[in-house]
């Protein structure tokens, strides 16, 4: 008999692998399964190649691995929720297929929580590590309620071949579980014509705003001024239909209009309880003109491109307010039986045949960007069949051969030039799928198409599950909403695997999260004061503020000569004449003469929300003055270091922190035309990456790091903001600086 639980052995090597595929398969599979990892790291507790050993307790082994960070990880299984032949050799369990993991009765068991905090740490910036948040709460420390057991050397048998129908059934299972989530995801993140509008609008206005920057007068050519005012005017009529209160005033006035005769219509809409949000509108369109833009055309060219951002950035958070997303009820999820879509409700039933047409396993990504052409061929083929006889003068057999001779001779295509869906988002998956997803979601906004659906399913098929990025998925995984997440979850799941999965879901970490590097910096910097001092920091501030020393607060006074430096910075003066006065103000009125923790720690309470940034250069002014003033005392020094390490410019950061990384990256030849933003954010993924031991798994590491961030996103799927790689690091840098980084590694080290 089968126990009810069962372990898996295996490496931390293998802890982005499982999570991106969420299964485990003997290891000679990945070489064949073209999909997601080609390689799976064995350990002496599961050795062979073509099976999977899996014990009926706890493995206790160990790994002897110098170079590499590796440690035992082992996977708990509910046997009852696998449909896998499973085989008892000799007191251990046996089986040739692969094992599908679930978050309901999975456990990840690491050894001690410091490696497993070391290996969630190396996982966050994998994007396609996507998998972590769903298993939150199976993420455990080996414990006494574990039952386990010395490993020693067994001898099992290898079966002589790997399973090739096993692995065909994971390349499919793959396809439609990526075609299920696409569908899903795509729903869940389409919005309204009106805001794909919007979105559509603003990326354009984007574009010729940083043109006008660009030019060497920093003027709008009449064309695009001209451009210029029909944005605007679109924004923002566009804006004021999305409020409804247009049509909620035409609606009372038709309803009222022999009230409207004896008042005003500023009376009329303060009566109906409209008139503050209608005034709200009025100004918000008025803050969505050019004239903006003028103020920042003479600044120097990155404020330019900073301001440009935070204008920007500003209408896409008055979109993002009316951009109220549905989630799909689960029952309009395509219908699976015996490995094909039998139906897609609510839609035409043309696309079961579509998606059907692409489940063979030799489309995938590899296949799919290397013959896009051969790819629309087979589809324009599906459509040309379930049309019949209606084909020949069809606009369908127009619009296909459009395409394909667009993709093929690069010749102009009309991708909004039929009404069908179906055809809009074949052709937008036919052009612009990349294993990037977010450049095909920016190809439908851009052609105002605001059902990601059918185009996102595509995706996920031709794809698969195991190569979607987590910045797609985060959206779902980490919704608070647990009740929707374990429904969609065990629907899709029973779909793939006919398994009714039973319980709820547990995302709740069962130990503290790994500690950031700013919280680590700030709990080392509290304890070196509390050890000279004697004191908690808070009773040390006290003792040291100008009140417990019976000191009275200072007005307004002629400006110290120790503090004009701040004043005189050129960071300062950039800042507004408000933000200006605001500082000074207060600065001087904080001080009490002398240069202090309680100073430095009063300084830190100070906020201008409209300046943020000019105000953190000052702190790089602000530490030259502590630095001449407490020569003397490099304790206390040493204590604003650690407690203002997030104040200081990046720049002082990465020197100080990454000394020898900072001396490599300058010296490589391929970053002599990168920004100085892009440069420093390059030494510091450089240096972080450096706890790889390995030189090759260093360079995987730190490349991974800044594709991601290259495209626009965190190593944990939220958006950068300090677009210091964003748009620069691309695939051309990434060959180059590889190359350069491998040829000349030994320098570094």
């Amino acid at each position: 008999m089968i126990p009810l639980k069962l372990y898996i052995p295996t490496t931390s090597l293998n802890f982005n692998n499982i999570l991106s595929s969420e299964s485990i398969s003997p290891s000679s599979f990945y070489v064949h399964r073209k999909f997601g990892y080609d390689r799976f790291y064995k350990v002496e507790s599961n050795n062979l190649d073509n099976t999977i050993i899996l014990y009926d307790k706890y493995p206790v082994f160990s790994i002897d691995d110098s170079k590499l960070e590796n440690y035992p990880v082992v996977f708990e299984i509910d046997s009852q929720d696998t449909n896998v032949e499973i085989l008892e050799f000799q007191g251990v369990y046996l089986t040739h297929q692969t094992i599908y993991l679930n978050p309901f009765n999975t456990k990840i068991i690491f050894r001690n929580s410091e490696e497993r905090n070391i290996v969630l740490a190396k996982a966050f910036p994998m994007i396609d590590t996507k998998l972590i948040p769903l298993y939150q709460g199976q993420l455990v420390v080996l414990s006494d309620e574990i039952k386990t057991f010395n490993w020693c050397p067994i001898n099992v048998d290898d079966s002589s071949d790997y399973d090739n129908i096993a692995v065909s059934y994971d390349i499919t299972v793959n396809k439609l579980k990526g075609m299920l989530y696409g569908y899903l995801l795509g729903a869940n993140e389409s919005s309204s014509k009106e805001i794909v509008a919007l979105k559509k609008m603003v990326k354009e206005l984007r574009n010729v705003l940083s043109a006008i920057l660009a030019s060497p007068d920093r003027r709008a050519t009449s064309f695009q001024q001209q451009r210029l005012d029909n944005l605007y005017a679109c924004i923002n009529q566009t804006f004021y239909t999305l409020s409804g209160v247009e049509s909620r005033i035409n609606e009372i006035i038709t309803q009222k209009i022999e009230c409207y005769k004896a008042s005003t219509f500023e009376e009329i809409l303060k009566g109906e309880g409209l008139y503050q949000e209608w005034f709200e509108k009025q100004v918000s369109q008025l803050s969505l003109r050019y004239y903006q833009i003028t103020p920042f055309l003479s600044y120097q060219p990155t404020d330019k491109v900073l301001e440009l951002d935070r204008y920007i950035d500003n209408i896409e958070r008055m979109i993002q307010t009316y951009d109220v997303k549905t989630k799909l009820d689960i029952s309009k999820l395509p219908i699976i039986q015996n490995r094909h879509v039998v139906e897609v409700p609510e839609q035409k039933e043309f696309l079961p045949v579509l998606f059907n047409g692409y489940m063979d396993e030799v489309w995938n990504g590899t296949e799919f960007l290397s013959s896009r052409y051969e790819f629309a061929k087979v589809g324009g083929k599906l459509f040309k069949e379930s049309s019949g006889d209606k084909w020949n003068n069809s606009p369908a057999r127009t619009y296909i051969n459009s395409l394909l001779k667009n993709l093929n001779e690069y010749t102009e295509f009309d991708i909004n030039s039929t009404d069908s869906d179906i055809l809009k988002s074949f052709a937008a998956f036919c052009q612009k799928g990349e294993s990037d997803i977010d450049k095909l979601r920016d190809y439908l906004i851009l052609n105002g198409i605001s059902d990601f659906r059918i185009a996102f399913a595509l995706w996920g098929l031709v794809f698969g599950f195991a190569e979607m990025p987590k910045t797609l998925t985060n959206e779902l995984f980490e919704d608070q909403d647990e009740s929707y997440l374990s429904v969609c979850y065990k629907s899709i799941h029973k779909q793939l695997h006919a398994i009714e999965l039973q319980g709820t879901l547990d995302r709740t970490r069962k130990e503290e999260k790994p500690m950031g590097v700013l919280q680590g910096i700030k709990k080392i910097g509290r304890k070196v004061v509390e050890s000279l001092s004697g004191k908690s920091v808070e009773q040390k501030q006290e003792a040291d503020s100008p009140i417990a020393q019976g000191q009275p607060e200072r007005k307004v006074a002629p400006i110290p000569e120790e503090l004009k430096v701040m004043f005189e910075s050129e960071a300062f003066k950039k800042l507004s004449l408000q933000a200006q006065l605001y500082f000074k103000t207060e600065s001087l009125k904080l001080y009490t003469g002398n240069i202090d923790n309680a100073y430095i720690e009063a300084l830190k309470k100070l906020e201008y929300p409209k300046s943020p940034r000019g105000w953190k250069q000052n702190w790089k002014d602000a530490r030259k003055v502590l630095t001449q003033r407490q020569k003397k005392n490099q304790i206390e020094l040493q204590d604003f270091d650690l407690f203002m390490y997030d104040r200081l410019s990046i720049s002082d950061k990465i020197s100080r922190k990454y000394p020898h990384e900072t001396k490599f990256i300058l010296s490589l030849e391929c970053l002599k035309d990168i920004p100085n933003k892009a440069v420093e954010r390059l030494i510091e993924a450089f240096g972080f990456a450096a706890t790889e031991k390995n030189k090759d798994e260093h360079i995987k590491y730190f490349t991974s790091i800044c594709i991601n961030e290259g495209r626009g996103y965190r190593s944990d799927g939220s958006k950068v903001t300090n677009k210091g790689l964003f748009g620069i690091y691309t695939e051309e840098l990434n060959k180059k600086l590889k190359s350069e980084i491998e040829k000349r590694y030994n320098e570094y080290k």
